[in-house]
């Protein structure tokens, strides 16, 4: 790590797979806590660490502490941690003790966190409420705002009820899908329309039918007059046996005929050449009135849609307006917006603190939206002499969905005001000698010219590529050489030697079972950890089914969700009952989910209905609570308060505290009082995620325990718990949750996959169009576009699967007469023949 480097500067970092690179960031953090001084909460404010999940957050806290306690206690990775950051012990325990006492202000967290705490500083600024909440699932405020549309529809609004069978016909047309529930299919076209506007700025349809009909006439009328021309000058049109002159006389029942896509006249008629110079004018107007007319046909299929979004969008405001809540790219736009106007210093004046340095994580994956609101306050970090050091790797963008832009990752020191360095990490601490070299040889080839050349074509193209030199496919062999010149890892003196790789090819996907039966079991009982990596989450149902009928244990990711654990689930479920305690379901769920320790809980329900069914008059009698006829009223009756002993006055005294204390203390007390920890071993990483969730909400949002369930129902009950260190399980994933992950053993069963593309696509100029055969050259150049980006990603997804492996990795390859076409499993074929491998067959 490049020490000392005068300030300003930016600092890239790129590292491979198993480089190390976030014991290296937390090093180059430390190195920055040296130089700003004396510790001081202004200080610790002033370094921000960006980190591209919640969970990569915490980890890179726990291991800044943890670092700082080797320091303290000068073991032996504490001397060098000293020798390389600069740090003595004392300082370090300084530094340390800031950190715990004014934890709040450690900067490591997600850029959307970042980005939202800023936006909350100047809310009333920007004319914002300042009770603003985050919505950081678009799907859920989409949602709310289609389900608010539909309900005025049904209520009689005529108009909006034209629009949405508009929709549906345009739907049944493009799509061509069916089924007996289209909406939600249309909620997801809507949503994709969402995510592009918050990637890359608002889009706009300007053709309407009348502009649309006006082509049509011209499309025809040039069409009319070509074939009078050619005949009158004494020509004909080739191949008369398959019409191309009716062609030419009705082209828009023809759009996909051959000779509208000749580039010369000479290639569709027969006659002598000065004809055809004469002529040659009149068939250009038809082509460019033809490629006119393909593009507001694309642009206007979309109408109804954009339409029906625009709708949509109002509805969005509306709800923003009523409630304060405003959704992720929207506040990218409004800090840029912010930072355009020169409000820094007053951002920081509300923040209390100057930000000097930048540190980003997996750089690789940032969107363009979210650098362009960052920007701004790096360019003044780096004018006052600060630092930006990222950190990242283009093999393994995976996340171009979410509109990552690897791209910006060799752009960003071109267009910032300080001088540049780089650095690599050139070794693989990982994996064993025989699985690098495997990937070396396998990857390294992707950075040669041809081998490039023949993977762009045939994942652009399939079976059939244009002859000769195509310019999609030539950028993205250019592309694919970037990304992988480079690839090859150094082995550090003490790896380990060894390593296993085995590959077979089977010809039905039942001998993969098969396999699996004869090879899982042993891998499991050597290594105790094994991987099974897939692309999709059907995928991963398929294997689990077969896991479990095997009897080995298996974990999916489903599994870790916080919301499938039972202590949770009750704990939700008590927190519900406290926020409205006439619920009756949340406290029967308390009463089942065993929390409250020594409550009978099914005798306590099965009293309760049989009062019920005896009649509501008694049990309002008892409780006293009007017509509110509750299980909780029930419970708190003196007639009954002898036969559950402490059940009401324990659930009396968590509901005094409720508004009085933090969720988060709420939540802990509850924990303490009931002996949650020693009741429920098991659940432990559960309840630990748990409270981190709420400490974090707390910080972020500071709001009530209505405000925490709304955000557990909006998208918090779908965080996931860590994998166990040493649990003994094997695991069964998609690659990109292994992205980061690492495992003694990997399979990848299944690597035949194919390049993901949308038919919806954005032009330059911010129109979006319906991409379908034949394609106007606009939309068929924003189409290979996306193409492209996709290809890469689907390259960079098996990258990250074969580097996942410590000591052995097996990959299967399926070659079924039904497996027609080219995908990823042919391109990783050919890399491993290439490379001198052998695979099985069986």
């Amino acid at each position: 790590m490049p020490t000392n480097l005068p300030v300003p500067h930016v600092l890239q970092i790129r590292a491979s797979a198993g480089a190390g690179k976030t014991y290296q960031l937390t090093r180059q953090y430390l190195r920055l806590l040296k130089g700003l001084g004396s510790p001081t909460p202004e200080a610790l404010r002033s370094l921000v660490a960006i980190t591209f999940t919640n969970v990569a957050a915490a980890e890179m806290k726990e291991r800044i502490i943890s670092s700082l306690k080797e320091m303290i206690l000068s073991t032996p990775e504490g001397k060098d941690l000293s020798r390389a950051t600069g740090l003595s012990p004392r300082e370090a325990e300084s530094w340390l003790e800031t950190i715990l006492r004014y934890y709040g202000d450690l900067q490591i967290r997600t850029i959307d966190s970042l980005v939202f705490t800023i936006l909350k500083a100047v809310a009333f600024e920007l004319g914002l409420r300042p009770d603003l909440e985050a919505e950081l699932r678009e799907d859920q405020l989409l949602a709310r705002a289609f389900d608010r549309l539909l309900l005025e529809a049904g209520e009689g609004e005529k108009e909006l009820e034209r629009l949405f069978r508009q929709v549906l016909t345009t739907f049944l047309e493009l799509e061509n899908l069916g089924g007996f529930n289209p909406e939600g299919k249309i909620r997801f076209r809507l949503l994709t329309l969402f995510r592009q506007e918050i990637r890359k700025g608002p889009a706009d349809s300007p053709w309407g039918p009348s502009s649309l009909k006006a082509l049509e006439e011209e499309l025809c009328r040039l069409g009319q007059e070509l074939t009078e021309k050619v005949r009158e000058h004494g020509g004909t049109f080739k191949y008369p046996a398959y019409g191309w002159e009716k062609m030419f006389q009705d082209p828009l029942r023809n759009l996909k005929a051959t000779p509208f896509k000749k580039d010369s006249l000479a290639e569709v008629i027969k006659a002598p050449r000065e004809v055809i110079d004469r002529l040659s004018p009149l068939y250009e107007a038809f082509r460019q009135a033809f490629d006119a007319y393909l593009l507001a046909r694309a642009v206007e299929r979309l109408a109804p849609y954009m339409k029906l979004y625009a709708r949509l969008k109002e509805e969005l405001e509306t709800i923003r307006q009523e409630e304060g809540l405003i959704h992720g790219g929207g506040w990218l736009e409004l800090i840029k917006e912010a930072l355009s106007k020169g409000w820094t210093p007053h951002i920081y004046c509300k923040l209390g603190a100057r930000l000097r340095h930048f540190l980003i994580d997996e750089f690789q994956d940032t969107s363009r939206a979210q650098w362009e609101a960052l920007e701004a306050l790096i360019v003044n970090c780096l004018a006052e002499g600060g630092s930006l050091v990222y950190v990242g790797d283009t093999k393994q963008a995976i996340y171009v969905w979410r509109g990552g832009d690897s791209e910006l990752f060799q752009e960003v020191p071109q267009s910032l005001p300080a001088d540049a360095y780089r650095l690599d990490l050139p070794y693989n601490w990982r994996s064993c000698r025989e699985i690098v070299e495997f990937n070396n040889r396998i990857f390294s080839l992707l950075a040669e010219e041809e081998m490039a050349l023949w993977v762009a074509k045939g994942l652009l193209y399939g079976t059939k590529p244009p002859r000769g030199v195509d310019p999609y496919a030539s950028h993205l062999a250019a592309r694919i050489k970037q990304t992988f010149d480079g690839a090859v890892q150094q082995l550090p003196p003490e790896a380990p030697e060894g390593g296993k790789i085995r590959l077979y090819q089977v010809k039905e996907e039942e001998a993969i079972r098969g396999l699996l039966e004869e090879m899982l079991p042993s891998s499991f009982e050597k290594y105790g950890q094994v991987a099974l990596l897939v692309r999709s989450n059907k995928q991963a149902e398929r294997l689990s089914t077969w896991t479990f009928e095997m009897g080995l244990p298996t974990v999916t990711e489903n599994a870790l969700r916080l919301a499938g654990s039972p202590l949770i689930q009750s704990l939700t479920a008590l927190l519900r009952f406290l926020e409205y305690p006439l619920d009756n379901v949340a406290l029967a769920g308390v009463l089942l989910g065993g929390l409250l320790p020594e409550t009978p809980a099914e005798e306590v329900l099965r009293d309760f209905l049989v009062s019920w069914q005896r009649g509501r008059g008694a049990l309002e009698e008892y409780e006293g609570a009007g017509t509110n006829v509750s299980l909780y009223g029930y419970l708190k009756n003196d007639r009954f308060k002898k036969d559950f002993s402490g059940v009401a006055d324990r659930l009396e005294a968590f509901l005094g505290r409720v508004g009085r204390v933090s969720t988060y203390d709420l939540i802990r007390g509850i924990f303490d009082e009931l002996d949650l920890w020693r009741r429920f071993p098991a659940e432990t990483a559960f309840a630990r995620r748990f409270l981190e969730l709420v400490l974090r909400y707390e910080e972020e949002e500071g709001g009530d325990v209505s405000g925490f369930l709304d955000f557990w129902r909006q998208g918090g009950g779908r965080e996931r718990l860590g994998f166990p260190e040493g649990l003994s399980a094997v695991r069964i994933m998609t690659i990109h949750a292994a992205k980061g992950l690492e495992f003694p053993a990997v399979f990848l069963p299944f690597p035949h996959w194919k390049i993901r593309f949308d038919p919806l696509v954005r032009l330059d100029d911010g129109r979006l169009g319906y991409a379908t055969s034949p394609y106007s050259q606009k939309i068929r150049a924003s189409l290979m576009a996306a193409k492209i980006s996709q290809a890469l990603e689907a390259l960079n997804l098996l990258y990250v699967a074969l580097t996942r492996a410590k000591r052995e990795l097996v990959v299967f390859f399926l070659s079924s007469p039904k497996r027609q076409g080219f995908d990823i499993g042919k391109v990783l074929w050919r890399l491993i023949k290439e490379a001198g491998y052998f695979i099985e067959e069986t």
